[in-house]
């Protein structure tokens, strides 16, 4: 840098040391400078801004980070208090998912789910119980979370565990083709009722049952009955089972009056639990269905949604019933009395 300051300035006489010095510093000062501000522009594209996942122990946000290591802290004002309103919880993410879904399902006047009364709902002593859980960052208790199971019908693996997407699946798991056996291994004077759906898998019926235990909590059975006349030997003795199920539901008063129809894609879907059950009541109805179903004899009646599958599905039923009713229907019956907690009375 001296010689290029002498180049241009020569070494005229009269030129003191210092004024060459000042020069060289000047000249030094500049060359630095752009040097720097290249740098950092080159540095700069390699920069990643961290969200709140990569904020590590008491850091405020706003860090950014080169090649794993913190160079710089923005928004430093906010502390770590501020910073934990900001964090979403996996419970507060699930929570709003399933705020939705209940929403998106409301029938006719039914009441909208909001923060308060889903409060009210789980019987908490107050809105900002419930919040705390929503806005601080904090995750609720496994007690908590249960009573989400308990009175939405959420499945348990879903709200509490975090695992699975789907929020409504089932939290029984159902073995066998025998509807009888809901009836045989329930504690039956908890629910409010039965609702049977006629919905469509592969373009063939199907019934699915869903048990309902209060106007907010629905509980679909992780199963599908078959509903319609080409069948085997054995599919025969499942329709005959169907059968024998809604005439003892309806017997013990645990029937809802109507049945709803539904396509393939609610079929899956309630069947999944990827919606509430309770999206039955926005389905087609068939009215009386228990009288067409249950009046073997009768065929003088409105098809509706059966068309004439139903006339060979009665016909099976009355060439068996008899046969299957004879082997099970008292220690059936014996059964469903002690699940209601009548157990003398058959």
């Amino acid at each position: 840098m001296d010689k290029f300051v002498k180049w241009i300035f020569g070494d005229k006489e009269g030129l003191s040391r210092e004024v060459v010095k000042a020069f060289t510093g000047f000249f030094k000062f500049l060359f630095l400078k752009k040097f720097k501000n290249e740098s950092l522009e080159r540095t700069n594209s390699s920069i990643n801004i961290t969200g709140d996942n990569n904020v590590v122990g008491d850091t405020n946000i706003g860090r950014v980070i080169i090649q794993g290591n913190f160079i710089a802290e923005q928004n430093a004002e906010l502390n770590c208090e501020e910073h934990k309103k900001y964090k979403r919880t996996w419970f507060s993410e699930r929570f709003d998912t399933f705020q939705n879904l209940m929403n998106n399902t409301r029938v006719f006047a039914e009441k909208e789910y909001t923060t308060e009364y889903i409060s009210f709902l789980l019987g908490l002593s107050g809105v900002e119980e419930l919040k705390r859980f929503l806005d601080d960052g904090e995750e609720p208790d496994d007690l908590f979370k249960k009573k989400f199971v308990d009175i939405f019908g959420l499945n348990e693996e879903w709200i509490m565990f975090n695992r699975g997407e789907c929020p409504f699946a089932s939290n029984q798991r159902f073995y066998g083709d025998d509807p009888m056996d809901i009836l045989r291994n329930n504690t039956l004077n908890n629910i409010d009722s039965f609702i049977m759906i006629i919905g469509k898998i592969e373009g063939k019926r199907y019934a699915i049952i869903v048990k309902k235990y209060s106007e907010v909590h629905y509980e679909v059975i992780a199963k599908e009955f078959i509903f319609y006349p080409e069948v085997g030997r054995h599919g025969e003795s499942m329709l005959v089972n169907l059968y024998r199920f809604v005439r003892e539901t309806e017997r013990i008063n645990k029937l809802f009056p109507s049945v709803y129809v539904a396509n393939e894609k609610e079929t899956m879907n309630i069947l999944k639990g990827t919606v509430p059950a309770k999206i039955v009541f926005r389905f087609p109805v068939i009215r009386n269905f228990e009288s067409i179903f249950l009046d073997l004899n009768n065929e003088d009646y409105d098809l509706n949604h059966l068309d004439k599958d139903i006339i060979q599905i009665k016909k099976i039923i009355r060439e068996r019933i008899s046969e299957i009713d004879n082997i099970n229907q008292t220690s059936d019956r014996r059964m469903i009395m002690k699940n209601l907690g009548q157990d003398n009375e058959i």
